[in-house]
Order: C-alpha cells, then sequence, then structure tokens
C-alpha cells in the first residue's frame, strides 16, 4: 500500500497548522462583564481518586456532593443560598480569546510527548499540544462509539502498519463506522502524522469515531465520521527491562464477551480496571479469565507459555483481541524452530487454564510496545524459578530483529515530503 503512497488516489494532509492560523474568530461578547482571565486559573483542580479509597475527599474549602444548602437551614432559602455561595467560586463565562489563549498556556508536563496530532474537522495537522483537541458532542467522547489502533514508529518506519490498518477498518466496519475518506487517504494521513512529528521512535494512535452532531445514544444524528491520528515521542526506557520478570494476578473484573473483545473499540473500562486493580495490589498486570478460568489476555497485552516439553502455547482468538505483534511473532518462530535455534517443539493455539499456566515452564506477554517481557509470578506462586526464561528472551530477540530489519513489515515514513529536510528529524 506505501508504494503508491503519494499518487493521485490520495491527498496530501494539508500543510501544518499553525496556533496563529486557528486564532479564534470575531465574535460579540458571549457576556456583557468581561471574565477575569485569572478565575480560570486559579479554581481548584478537580480531586484526584485517591489509591488507599474508594471515594475521594471533595476539594477543600468546597461543599461535598451533598453538603450544599441543607446545612445552612431550610433549603433554598436566601440566607442559606447566600452562605452556600461565599464558599464557592463563580463559573467565569469566557470570550473566544481567553479560551484559546489559555488553551495555549496550560499544559501538564506529559504534553511535551504529543508531537503531532491530525483532526479531520479542521483537516489538517497541528504540532502544538494546546490544541490536539477534539470536540465534546464526538460520539467517541460521550458514548465511546469509535475504534482505534496503534503503530510502533521504529528507526523510521511503522512495524505492521498494514496488518493494524486492516484491523483498524475490520474494527469500523464492526461498530458500524463508516470511512470519511478512502482506505488510502486514511493511511496517508497515518503516515504523513508520523512525518510531521519529525521522530524516529514513538507510537502512532488513530481513532474513527461516528463522529459529532449532538449528546443522544443513537449515531443517525452525527453529521460525519470523524478521524483522529495522534504521534507521541517514547518514555525513556531501561535498556535491560525485557530481563525483568512480571508480576502478574488473576483478575477480579470480568472479562468481555467475544463481540466486545474483538473489536478494539475505544471502550476500554474493563482493561483499565483491570490494570488498575492489579497495581493498587501490588502486580505489574492483571489478566482476565473465563467463567471456566481459562486464560484470555491481559488489560492491553497477549500471553502466551512454553510448557515443560517446550511446546509454545496461546489461547485462541476467541474472547481476546488478536493481537498484531502476537500473530507477527507466530509467523516468525517456525523458521527458528526449523534451524534449531529456538528450543520449542511445536506451537499451539489453544486454551489454557490458569493453573496450567502456572505450573508452565514459562510464561510470557507479548505486545507492540512491551515486545516479549517474561512472567516470574502469578498470585504470588513463582514461574520460571523467579527469572525470565530462555525461550522468553530468545522470543524478544526475535521480534527486536524483526522490527529492526523485518523489511516486508516495516513502511518507511516520508518525512522529506513533509519535513522538507531529513536533519529535521529526531
Amino acid at each position: 500500500m506505501a508504494t503508491n503512497l503519494l499518487n493521485s488516489r490520495s491527498t496530501p494532509a494539508s500543510q501544518l497548522i499553525s496556533p496563529s492560523s486557528l486564532s479564534p474568530p470575531v465574535c460579540p461578547r458571549l457576556h456583557q462583564r468581561r471574565a477575569d482571565p485569572r478565575s480560570c486559573a486559579e479554581r481548584p483542580l478537580v480531586s484526584r481518586v485517591q489509591a488507599s479509597s474508594a471515594t475521594a475527599d471533595p476539594p477543600q474549602n468546597s461543599p461535598g456532593a451533598l453538603d450544599t444548602l441543607q446545612d445552612d437551614g431550610k433549603q433554598g432559602s436566601p440566607v442559606a443560598l447566600e452562605r452556600w455561595l461565599q464558599r464557592t467560586r463563580p463559573a467565569p463565562i469566557l470570550e473566544a480569546e481567553d479560551v484559546f489563549n489559555s488553551l495555549l498556556g496550560r499544559l501538564h508536563p506529559n504534553a511535551s510527548r504529543y508531537r503531532a496530532f491530525y483532526n479531520s474537522e479542521i483537516g489538517g495537522i497541528v504540532t502544538h499540544p494546546g490544541m490536539m483537541l477534539i470536540h465534546m458532542d464526538d460520539h467517541m467522547v460521550h458514548r465511546g462509539h469509535s475504534v482505534f489502533d496503534t503503530a510502533e514508529l521504529t528507526s523510521g518506519h511503522l512495524y505492521c502498519l498494514d496488518a493494524h490498518f486492516a484491523r483498524f477498518i475490520s474494527s469500523a466496519a464492526k461498530a458500524g463506522i463508516l470511512l470519511p475518506h478512502t482506505q488510502a487517504q486514511m493511511y496517508r494521513i497515518i503516515l504523513e502524522t508520523a512525518a510531521a512529528s519529525r521522530l524516529m521512535f514513538g507510537s502512532v494512535r488513530y481513532w474513527l469515531s461516528v463522529g459529532r452532531g449532538g449528546f443522544g445514544l443513537s449515531p443517525s444524528e452525527c453529521i460525519t465520521p470523524t478521524f483522529y491520528v495522534m504521534v507521541t515521542s517514547p518514555l525513556e526506557a531501561d535498556p535491560l527491562i525485557h530481563t525483568k520478570g512480571l508480576r502478574v494476578c488473576t483478575s477480579s473484573v470480568p472479562a468481555k464477551d467475544s463481540f466486545s473483545a474483538t473489536v478494539k473499540s475505544t471502550n476500554y473500562l474493563l482493561n483499565a480496571l483491570n490494570l488498575f486493580d492489579a497495581e493498587q495490589s501490588g502486580y505489574d498486570q492483571g489478566i482476565f479469565v473465563d467463567e471456566e478460568e481459562n486464560v484470555l489476555e491481559g488489560p492491553n497485552i497477549n500471553l502466551g507459555i512454553i510448557t515443560k516439553d517446550h511446546e509454545m502455547i496461546v489461547p485462541p482468538f476467541e474472547r481476546t483481541l488478536e493481537g498484531i505483534t502476537l500473530t507477527r511473532l507466530l509467523s516468525l518462530v517456525p523458521e527458528y524452530i526449523t534451524s534449531g535455534t529456538v528450543p520449542i517443539t511445536s506451537i499451539q493455539q489453544r486454551p489454557i487454564n490458569k493453573y496450567e499456566a502456572m505450573e508452565a515452564l514459562e510464561v510470557f506477554v507479548c505486545g507492540s510496545s512491551m515486545k516479549v517481557r517474561g512472567v516470574t509470578s502469578w498470585d504470588d506462586a513463582v514461574i520460571a524459578e523467579g527469572r525470565v526464561g530462555e525461550i522468553t528472551m530468545q522470543l524478544h530477540g526475535i521480534l527486536t530483529a524483526d522490527m529492526e530489519k523485518g523489511t516486508s513489515v516495516l513502511t518507511a515514513v516520508p518525512y522529506g515530503y513533509l519535513t522538507a529536510s531529513g536533519d529535521w528529524v529526531e
């Protein structure tokens, strides 16, 4: 697909859009009295969820959820209302200029990793993190009616982009989401957004939503599908991280049904709760199991085992997402088995009971950003004598080599087309 990228079937994602070109239009005042810009900056942040408690304390100097007018005598009385207002702050009505300046100026530290963003609503790419926004009436926000996928950016190439993109299109079809452009155009936009980031390494994420149009449930109110692409720089990684084992636990969060598990939608609540629950209990990852305690997957990783007979086994893709990275690994291993490089006797895809996994020679997890990592304990039961297994290390090496030299699954990012000079990339 990448060969004919710049032909007549697709058009550029447009020139990079700068913040100045997105200046707010001249419009009537939304309020007679100009809002004090300091009001927004001085408002306290909403309390974060406390790890040690199921509920967070209310913000300081503010009433709790039920601590309103009732504490001041007769509910709704002028005196009660006046006292309540004295304990709170007004929500200012802001003008477009105030909003625009606030968006550009109020960025959290992690935003420095956000390097390029395509938004089909504005028809182009922005590189200022303050402009990487979507509208509240997009059904992706309030209904979760959207799908997404990813691709790792490695040495200026996107790894397994064709396979990821095909799964993306398949997820959209299952979710009943139409495409806003041709597939060739969307593919090109992904590549050009990656180029606009000027990164050689990072992550590319892309989303497709039924679009904007209201706050109802039915997508029939949506005007047109929306397409977004985000490129982020990688976190600083420990070069020896793959030698350190993971501690996993059986998740108490219920697993998804077959349909939900095999569509890569943005509804990741169960996935997020899985990981959060594991972390709060002192583990690195949680593992979903079905009603018969058969292993399914992690919050965003696939899992496999090496039996004591050196069989490599992974669960079927029936109630798990068909991982692109794991699928690629399964296609690579047979060559190493034939050459005798890897001591694996066979590869099987069948159900794995949790207790079979806990007694395996080795247990590993696999994902696009994690690659292959070894599991050294499960529900505090020691696996592989508490060390990352030899075969797991070999699988990591196989995948790493493929990400660097697997020419058939590496799509070059066209930096010269948008950035004009290879010297600009990082």
